[in-house]
């Protein structure tokens, strides 16, 4: 409950424009498994923010049969 909570504040902020808070949302939603989450919240607040983008590809799973 208190990641979701979290998340919708940070959400709130992103939108309005605070990028540090986008930042932690992708991050937050990335290390709690919704990975999807993530990359729909930077599609639909910052598409071209390329260190989002960064966040979410660190956060990738290696392809199968590469580890």
């Amino acid at each position: 409950m208190h990641d979701w909570d979290t998340a919708i504040a940070l959400l709130d902020r992103a939108r309005d424009g605070d990028r540090s808070a986008l930042y932690v949302l992708v991050r937050l939603l990335c290390e709690t498994g919704r990975s999807e989450e993530a990359r729909r919240a930077v599609l639909s607040i910052a598409p071209d923010d390329m260190y989002a983008h960064h966040i979410l590809e660190s956060h990738r799973p290696p392809p199968l049969g590469t580890t």
